[in-house]
């Protein structure tokens, strides 16, 4: 993740900690790989301090063996922590300068292994990271992930109160849609006995049908959503105005969907720029933790278009954008959505979106994952790349200047891979001189390049 040659370029941040360990095995090292575990994922250096600019610098570690042994014992003790993440090759003794120090690189913990924790209770032990530091949760954090570790079900399960939660004109609407799409048999059967054949309605333990949580989102009346679910928010903003789920003609998933795409057909630039930005919303309202997290917030100023939906990447943020990769949040909604033909399966929606921004030539999409509350945003501009002051320039002789260097080698420490395209759109540089910097990297052997993309060497 890091290059062990060039630590001196690097400082603590949200993804690195430095700990000199010269007084044998630091305690405070179990909160930080609890909070990269629960986090982004980070590397430990041990051996290493912090200077008073936030550099870092190698100490040499007198018994390193030892450490390493007194990390492995912990580590695999259920009794001080809650779960392994990392694999024997993710810590390495590693020589700079001639000073040994050790790297440990905790990965970004699996969702059934989350919240990974210290001691034997989540609610005392368990840290997420924030900036520079490790902070230890709240109760509210640890029953979202412990929610979501344990749930199997999710959005299929049903809620009790009866067929009357549902707003049967949507239903029917839904009905017509699936009939003109030539699914048969949709108009034969009753609007209930529809709902039942398409597992939206289960029978419970009172003889009685019941909607499933899926169901009362995507049909629901608005009463009865806020009924249980009193977070539950869906809003679109642009220059006409504000779509809410809070007026009750948009007050579920599927009046609020068919609206927000209406509005933004008038300004997307061609088809596959429209279905994109449809990709867009239904990817944020099928993965919104609606229990914890509240909804969905969409907001188009200017050039740019911004998906914010409430929770956690539930799968790896670099996996997902190079597809085949998907762990739906609210798969029971996914499906009632799949049947009208909206929405790319099998993890393509991400990489079909990055694909239609990519063939126009506009900046790469960016996505952010905030902590405390949790939340998610896709923000997707609609031009190029600024041709102004933000950019570095390339010099003719190829060398790399110490500006440009450290911003991509930051760049690289949080995202494994890229391109240089993408990393370019990121940082705001020019194409031609990130190429540049980078060959010269290559060459010297700090980056790798595998044909596509670029990463740190190890």
């Amino acid at each position: 993740m890091i290059d062990y040659l060039e630590i001196e370029k690097y400082t603590e941040n949200n993804r690195i900690e430095a700990k000199k360990a010269l007084g044998g095995f630091p305690k405070s090292l179990w909160e930080t790989y609890s909070s990269f575990a629960n986090t982004l994922g980070g590397v430990i250096l041990l051996g290493v301090e912090e200077n008073a600019d936030h550099s870092l610098t190698a100490v040499d570690l007198p018994d390193r063996d030892r450490l390493c042994e007194i990390f492995w014992k912990t580590v695999r003790n259920k009794n001080r922590v809650s779960a392994v993440v990392l694999a024997p090759k993710d810590v390495k003794k590693v020589d700079y300068e001639g000073k040994r120090i050790i790297v440990i690189t905790v990965p970004r913990a699996a969702r059934c292994d989350r919240p990974v924790y210290i001691g034997d209770n989540p609610y005392t032990g368990t840290y997420l990271r924030n900036g520079e530091g490790d902070y230890l949760c709240g109760q509210k954090q640890v029953n979202a992930m412990l929610r979501e570790a344990r749930e199997t079900k999710g959005d299929a399960k049903t809620i009790k109160g009866g067929l009357s939660a549902l707003d049967f004109d949507c239903v029917r609407d839904y009905r017509l849609r699936l009939a003109s799409q030539g699914e048969s048999g949709n108009l034969n059967a009753t609007d209930i006995g529809f709902l039942k054949r398409i597992g939206a309605a289960k029978e419970g333990r009172d003889g009685r049908l019941h909607p499933t949580v899926a169901a009362l989102w995507t049909f629901g009346r608005r009463e009865s959503i806020l009924r249980h679910f009193p977070s539950f928010c869906l809003s679109y903003t642009d220059e006409e105005g504000t779509i809410c789920s809070a007026d009750e003609e948009h007050a579920n998933l599927y009046c609020f969907y068919f609206s927000v795409c209406e509005r933004m057909a008038a300004y997307a630039e061609g088809m596959s720029v429209y279905n994109a930005l449809c990709e867009a919303l239904f990817n944020s309202l099928s993965n919104a933790d609606y229990a914890e997290g509240g909804g969905v917030e969409i907001i188009k100023s200017g050039e740019s278009i911004t998906f914010k939906n409430g929770g956690r990447f539930r799968t790896d943020p670099d996996a997902a954008k190079r597809g085949g990769v998907s762990d739906p949040r609210n798969e029971a909604t996914r499906a009632l959505f799949f049947r009208l033909g909206i929405g790319k399966g099998s993890g393509s929606g991400i990489p079909a979106i990055y694909s239609a921004w990519r063939k126009k030539g506009w900046k790469t999409p960016t996505f952010t994952e905030r902590f405390d509350p949790d939340e998610i945003s896709l923000t997707l501009t609609f031009s190029g790349e600024k041709t102004g002051g933000g950019k570095i320039s390339g010099s003719r002789s190829g060398a790399v200047t110490p500006m440009q260097y450290p911003l991509i080698v930051d760049y690289l420490t949080e995202h494994p891979t890229t391109s240089a395209g993408e990393l370019a759109a990121a940082l705001n540089l020019a194409t031609d001189s990130v190429k540049h910097i980078l060959e010269r990297m290559k060459k010297n052997g700090i980056v790798s390049f595998d044909g596509h993309n670029y990463r740190l060497k190890r």
